[in-house]
């Protein structure tokens, strides 16, 4: 019965992937975070972090070591999922790989809708392009096109179709080929 305790509870596993997506999806759809997810995810990460050691120790203490921590088969799995979910909340945040992914399956939908639009020579408002919600398509001069996904804490971010390739900075990342994810 000890054991049960010891091992981290559903309720925190729940909350590790939750808050493991929401940072995943965020970092997929656009170049700068929400702030929501700036503010609160690490939040939430301490909270679980403080679990997490709270019942290492406990599970330390109490003499479970000998046996492994949580050592009940069915339990172990847990003591993983804490470390997994910020190794890969970590590492999108050091080398945007979501986002970079994302694209790729719908870069197809994206190069379509540039040749569309490039022909009409005409902006568009809101729809659903390969695997993202893209808010307008915008023209430029010559064959840009800018596809707006979102907004940053202050400017709207996308991607850019931009034959002439801009030096990449962190606002203008180089995804593949002409494409850039972009802050404007």
């Amino acid at each position: 019965m000890m054991r049960r305790q010891v091992s981290p509870r559903l309720w925190s596993i729940f909350l590790v992937v939750l808050a493991t997506l929401w940072v995943l999806e965020d970092i997929s759809r656009q170049v700068a975070c929400q702030p929501s997810t700036i503010c609160l995810t690490p939040l939430v990460y301490l909270l679980l972090l403080g679990d997490y050691a709270y019942r290492l120790a406990k599970g330390i203490a109490s003499g479970t070591r000998q046996q492994g921590v949580g050592s009940s088969s069915g339990s172990r799995w847990r003591w993983f999922v804490l470390p997994a979910g910020l190794a890969l909340v970590v590492s999108a945040l050091a080398i945007p790989w979501p986002m970079t992914v994302r694209f790729s399956l719908s870069r197809e939908a994206f190069e379509q809708k540039v040749a569309e639009v490039l022909a009409d020579r005409t902006d568009q408002g809101a729809q659903r392009i390969g695997l993202y919600w893209v808010e307008r398509v915008d023209v430029g001069p010559g064959e840009y096109v800018r596809f707006v996904t979102g907004e940053s804490i202050i400017d709207p971010v996308g991607f850019a179709y931009d034959p002439t390739r801009p030096p990449s900075h962190p606002f203008n990342r180089h995804i593949a080929g002409n494409w850039y994810a972009k802050e404007w």
